[in-house]
């Protein structure tokens, strides 16, 4: 029982029900489950449904939580949250992030799961350009302190020729 008068499971059965989580969970893009204390699904997402048949096909979406390393589970449960990527072995990157409710009174986790292949594959292109660009600009300093010491060099070629002519040619 807990200190409200409920025990666990009216309040898993109140989650399941409440229409404001309904409605949270059947809007939002990423993958949400919220699982009971044994990390057993109470609800799923259709997201998450989603995801997991693209990325283990033929399984449910519970077995995306197979994919959690254990200290996952263990740091969550300790701190009240825990976040990483994981790249599969086909590339797909999963930014998952676990809220474990254990300090706040409820024994409910929440896993959020968010595919960010497209944005890790931006990033990694952007650093390419980046890294393209700077070695681009090096070569343009560098050109440009060549540049810079030739039109010395002939500012000191135009000075020396025109002492030179003086010398030969005396004003007066």
């Amino acid at each position: 029982m807990s200190e409200h008068g409920h025990d666990r499971h009216d309040t898993h059965a109140a989650a399941l029900r409440d229409g404001d989580i309904g409605w949270a969970f059947g809007i939002t893009e990423n993958a949400v489950m919220l699982l009971d204390g044994e990390r057993r699904p109470l609800r799923v997402n259709q997201a998450a449904q989603v995801l997991a048949a693209r990325v283990l096909p033929g399984r449910q979406a519970d077995g995306l939580l197979a994919l959690l390393p254990d200290e996952a589970w263990a740091h969550a449960r300790i701190g009240g949250r825990w976040a990483g990527e994981l790249v599969l072995p086909d590339g797909v990157v999963l930014e998952i992030v676990l809220r474990d409710g254990h300090d706040a009174g409820t024994d409910l986790i929440l896993v959020i799961l968010d595919d960010v292949s497209q944005r890790t594959a931006r990033q990694v292109e952007l650093q390419q350009r980046h890294d393209e660009l700077q070695a681009a600009h090096r070569r343009l300093a560098g050109a440009q302190e060549q540049l810079l010491q030739s039109e010395k060099m002939a500012s000191i070629g135009l000075l020396a020729a025109g002492v030179a002519h003086e010398i030969n040619n005396p004003i007066g």
